[in-house]
């Protein structure tokens, strides 16, 4: 939400965490190849044409994941723009990052009902992705996710041999 519509305490200490190079991001994502690639590929299966029909659908759902990559890749260099920017008065010290990408239905985020809050924050049905009364995705070939930046510093021990 725009720090206007907070009060000025919050939007005085948003603005002094931004000073000392801290900011909040939530990233997030969702692609889809939509659902024309799969109902031709459901028209070749219909015909039995079994052999363009597995490479019309692997190659949608290579594209979705091939799309949902390069969004992440983007979202990774926006996200190392943003957090060198924010530290460049800071001193060199020993901190590393990493980004990640996470989807509600696999072993770190497990709740897949979560993803229905997370289509709704992105606004998904404007591309034409919505969700099944048991929270799978439709069309069926499309991803969600949200980003996460993660910051640790490392204490490598010297060896003196």
């Amino acid at each position: 939400m725009p720090a206007k519509e907070h009060s000025e305490e919050l939007r005085k200490a948003r603005e002094e965490a931004c000073a000392r190079g801290r900011f909040d991001v939530f990233p997030a994502q969702v692609v889809s190849v939509g659902a024309g690639i799969l109902e031709y590929a459901n028209e070749l299966y219909a015909q039995g044409e079994y052999r363009d029909y597995f490479l019309v659908h692997g190659l949608a759902a290579e594209l979705t994941e091939v799309l949902a990559a390069y969004i992440f890749q983007q979202a990774c260099k926006d996200l190392d723009e943003r957090f060198l920017l924010s530290v460049a008065g800071m001193a060199a010290g020993a901190r590393t990052s990493s980004v990640r990408r996470y989807s509600f239905g696999y072993p770190a985020c497990p709740d897949l009902a979560q993803n229905g809050l997370l289509l709704r924050l992105l606004g998904a049905e404007r591309i034409g992705v919505t969700e099944s009364e048991i929270g799978e995705m439709l069309p069926e070939l499309s991803t969600s996710a949200f980003i996460v930046r993660c910051f640790s510093r490392i204490d490598i021990p010297v060896l003196n041999l």
